[in-house]
Order: C-alpha cells, then structure tokens, then sequence
C-alpha cells in the first residue's frame, strides 16, 4: 500500500512498556552477575578444582552491562502533534530481553559443565557470550532510546542508544547516505552525519519522502543503489510457469513429484540400519546409509528440466531481501529437491559416529577423497544446471558437502581390513562432560601413529588405565585406498 501524507503517521509510543523492560534487564543482570561469580567462587568447579580469575571477572562483567542499561535510560519528552516520529517496532524489546536472560543464565551456569582440563574452552565461551549480552543489551536500549522527531520547522532531534540527543536544522542538511547494512545518513554540506535513522523502523518511508520534497537526495549512485534494496523484504524475481517450457520429461511429473516419499524412505531405513548390530557389520551398514542418498544426483542428472535443488515460496519472507519466488503453476512443475538433505544429514551422523571409535589416521588423504565424491556429482549436475534458467548453486554446494564425508568414509571403511596390532603411546587423555552417559563424562586419547595423531574415544576404565600407563594397544586397519584407521583393540 502507498503511503500519502494525508495518512495518520503511527506515533512514538509514550506508554511505561519499553521502560519498565529495560530496567528489569538492568537489575537482571546487577544481580545476576555478582551472584554467580561469589558463587563459584565460594564452591569451585565440580572436580574440585579453585574457579579461575578470569572467568570471575566474565561474570562480574554483567553488573557493568546491567549499570550501563539503568543510566541509559532517561526520561524522553513526548512527541509533539506537529512532529514526524521514527522509531523502532516493538518487537526488539523482548527479544533483547529475552536474550540478554539467556546470555547471562548460560554464563552463570557454564562453570557446572567445566573441569580443570576445559579452562581455555570454558573461558572461549565465556567471552562470546559476554559479546552476546552487550549486542542483546544495546538491542533493548536502541528499542527504547533510538528515535528521531521531525518537527514542521525543520527542527531535528535525535536520540541515541545510550539516551543522548543531538539537535539539528533541517536546512542543513545537504545529501544522505546508506551504510552497508542499511542505515541513512542525514550529511551536511561537509559531509559530517547530523543524525542517523534506520531501513526498517517506523515511518522511514515516510520521513525519506519529506527529505525528496525539501531536495534532499543521495550523495552518490552508489548510495541510492544501497538504498533501493531496502527496506525490506525484495523480491529480485517471480517464477512464472509458461507452457513453452513443458518438455517430453514432464509426463513423468505426477511421479517425479513423489521424490520426497524416497527421501522419507531412506530416512527411515538409515534409522533401522544404526539398529541393525548383529545382522550386518559396521562397514555394510555405513555403506547402505552413505550411499543411497547420491541416488538424488542421478534423478537431477535424468531430469534437470523437472527438478531444482533449492525451495522458491510463494509469498516473500519478512526479513531477508534479494529473494527469488515463485507462482503455484511454477512450484507444482519444478518439485524441489531439498527432501535429499534429510538423508544426507542421517548419514554424515552415522559416519562421524563411527569415526570416534574408528578413527582416521591420515585425514589429508580422505579429505581429498571426499573432495573428489563432492566435485565429480555436483559438477555433473552444474553443468546441466548452467543449461537451465533456475540455477540453485547454493543448495547443490550444501547437499555435496554433507554427504561427501560419510560416502568416502563408508568406502574406505568397506574396503579396509585390520593387518597390524600395535601398542601406541598415548599423548593426552581427554574427558568432556556430558548429559548423556552414567558418570556425566566422556572419555578421548589421543595417540601418536608415525608422527600423525589419533583421537580414539574410549570408556571409563581405558581412560583411567591410560593415566596410570600412557600407552594404548590398537588395531591399525589398511586400505588399498591408502587412508588408515586406528580402533582400540578389545
């Protein structure tokens, strides 16, 4: 719907909502921060081990965040009836509130999951999250502060994130400018910012026409291209069904559309096949799960007149832009091929299941093996795909890549068989936590095999084993493919 000015303009909420939201994350996180930090401090780590410095000073980190959300926070005087309100929505507010309890409850639980062997991994965590509570809090305070009021004047004021407003004359305004991600620029004559608003937020479009009316465009083509992505969403094109296109593989359709029934099915016989112990060995079972999926690289090579590999809706999502979409007619003769990542997602499960207990002992040469079993397919299908007027790169790239791994996996597992038992020094032992097993830990050594190392997921007992005698005895399976595997020998 076009926007005219003789249109009611939604104005700046004045209600306590946004207020009221920000001061309750603010006493939040005060409290939470210096909570949690005496806590561990007073308790330790579960394996007895003293918390450390730096990860107390993470979490007395939030009460700075939280002082920062309560003075950011003045009163704003209401919105006059002459003046133009922009604004952001209200859905940032419990979101950022949201996050910002997450971030800082994920912090504050961290320490229970860590032992003295995840310091440095635990402190990582810490870090990106403490980056996330200050993006989640300057997304609560942005949602209530950020406005800018246009008064019939020409008078400008601005309010920043942190409360702060700056004054401006609109008669100074020369040019305006988009940044990368979106957000205009009012400049001078100079060029130096007088105030900024954002793409999406309330009565942009409307502000954007008044600046046009006082001849106030975009300082450079570049700018005003930046600017014609947005706001968004946009449609970059519509797929339309014309007959023209029907080719002799579209009398097969009614059954090509039934692609997903396969995906569903291999789906479910990969589940059986993970509870098939006793009827088939581990490396038939891998190789019926990895292999079946590339089944959908020959239905595309058949049919690429028919298929597509990625999904085109109908209706534009909310907020992503450049989107490309397409009509029912166009939808029911081009089925999509995107059932196939369910399958490809089961199998590159199993194999990376299996290769904790069956470890890879020269990983150079498998990768260029999967690389070669993720070329070869999708470069077959690409080049039938560059005839086509739909090209879905992306999709194809994703679908090669996950299925690339367990398919040179389960190949070189079916062709490997155990030729050498070796005792194998033992470089580190590993433990994680874990919700999972009885004792909430898993077990890892890692082994040193002519100067590669090996990471071999063990149980309990190995593991305490390997503290007392650091060494570990393995099978090493060879293959004519040239990729050893490494399994601890029973």
């Amino acid at each position: 719907m076009r926007l005219h000015e003789t249109d009611p303009a939604p104005r700046w909420p004045q209600g306590p909502g946004r207020t009221a939201a920000q001061r309750a994350a603010a006493v939040f996180l005060l409290a939470a921060g210096p909570a949690s930090a005496a806590y561990w401090a007073l308790h330790g780590l579960p394996d007895g081990v003293p918390m450390p410095t730096p990860l107390l000073l993470c979490l007395l980190a939030m009460a700075p965040v939280g002082l920062w959300l309560l003075l950011a926070c003045p009163p704003l005087r209401p919105q006059r009836p002459d003046e133009l309100a922009v604004f952001h929505a209200g859905w940032p507010t419990p979101m950022g509130v949201g996050l910002v309890v997450l971030c800082a409850g994920f912090a504050a639980a961290l320490p229970a999951l860590l032992t003295g062997d995840d310091l440095v991994a635990g402190l990582v965590m810490e870090l990106l999250l403490l980056v996330w509570l200050v993006l989640s809090a300057l997304v609560v305070a942005a949602a209530r502060n950020e406005r800018l009021l246009l008064a019939a004047d020409g008078r400008i004021e601005a309010t920043g994130a942190g409360g702060r407003t700056r004054i401006a004359e609109l008669h100074e305004a020369a040019s305006l400018r988009v940044t990368l991600l979106g957000t205009y620029h009012i400049c001078d004559a100079e060029g130096r910012t007088l105030c900024t608003f954002e793409k999406d937020a309330v009565n942009c479009k409307r502000l954007l026409a008044r600046l046009q009316q006082r001849g106030i465009g975009f300082a450079t083509p570049h700018d005003q291209a930046r600017a014609s992505r947005f706001p968004l969403p946009k449609v970059r094109a519509t797929l339309d069904w014309d007959e023209a296109d029907r080719t002799p593989a579209h009398r097969w359709l009614p059954l090509l559309r039934r692609a997903w029934v396969l995906a569903v099915a291999l789906t479910a016989a990969q589940v059986l096949l993970t509870r098939s112990a006793g009827v088939l060995t581990l490396a038939d079972a891998l190789l019926l799960s990895a292999w079946p999926p590339a089944v959908f690289y020959l239905l595309y090579l058949l049919f690429p007149q028919v298929y597509v590999w990625d999904y085109f809706p109908q209706r534009p999502r909310a907020r992503q832009w450049n989107q490309v979409l397409a009509t029912r007619a166009w939808q029911q003769n081009h089925p999509s091929l995107i059932w196939a990542f369910f399958p490809a997602a089961v199998a590159c499960m199993s194999a990376v299941s299996c290769a904790e207990s069956l470890a890879v002992a020269d990983p150079v040469r498998l990768a260029l093996l999967c690389a070669a079993l993720a070329v070869v397919p999708a470069g077959a299908c690409g080049l039938r795909m560059a005839r086509q007027k739909v090209r879905s790169w992306l999709a194809l790239g994703m679908f090669a890549l996950a299925l690339c791994f367990p398919m040179g996996y389960s190949l070189n597992l079916k062709l490997s068989a155990p030729t050498a038992h070796r005792t194998l020094p033992v470089v580190e032992t590993l433990r994680y936590n874990s919700r999972v097993t009885d004792d909430g830990h898993t077990y890892a050594l890692v082994c040193a095999l002519d100067g590669a190392r090996v990471k071999l997921a063990v149980d309990r007992d190995a593991w305490l084993q390997a503290q007392q005698d650091p060494v570990a005895d393995v099978l090493v399976w060879e293959s004519p493919l040239g990729i050893r595997l490494v399994q601890r020998a029973c």
